[in-house]
């Protein structure tokens, strides 16, 4: 009698991670978003908080992959200020064009300050990138505060802001 050959069960290759700036930013390779398992989400998570900022590229995801993915490393918000998804008002949908420029985004801001318990992190997805333009930059809020003098952090380490809704 000739037995079936076992397969041994599949474990997923690690990811790769691949930093990208001195302060800020990683480039992460060898997952796919749409179904990544444990190991690779608990990695991601990693990466995340060791680099602050991660890119994924080329990635063929639907908005449910998108958000089922966005969901593993927390709630996911809606923003009340953005235009959102008739959908899904989880996600925001930027569509400038020449005859629709950015508003209250093409300036310095930090996403959703305004919340007592801000998210995680915010996530983007460009679908449409132009050849010029369509700048999106990031900045690392801990190597600032690292950077600055002793006698500057212990200054203003106890300080709270408040978010001023006025320009809105």
């Amino acid at each position: 009698m000739e037995q079936a050959a076992v397969t041994p069960q599949t474990q997923t290759a690690p990811i790769s991670v691949k930093r990208l700036g001195y302060n800020i930013a990683a480039e992460i390779s060898g997952v796919d978003l749409s179904a990544p398992d444990d190991s690779q989400v608990s990695a991601i998570n990693n990466a995340l908080l060791e680099n602050e900022m991660l890119v994924f590229r080329d990635q063929d995801i639907t908005a449910a992959q998108f958000m089922d993915f966005g969901r593993k490393f927390g709630e996911l918000t809606v923003s009340p200020f953005s235009p959102t998804h008739d959908d899904n008002p989880e996600l925001i949908i930027l569509d400038y064009h020449k005859d629709n420029p950015p508003r209250l985004t093409d300036n310095w801001h930090s996403d959703e300050n305004f919340s007592e318990t801000p998210p995680k992190a915010t996530m983007l997805h460009s679908l449409i990138a132009p050849p010029i333009g369509g700048d999106t930059m990031f900045a690392s809020m801990s190597a600032a505060y690292e950077g600055l003098s002793d006698q500057t952090q212990r200054l203003i380490s106890d300080l709270r802001f408040l978010v001023d809704f006025t320009p809105f």
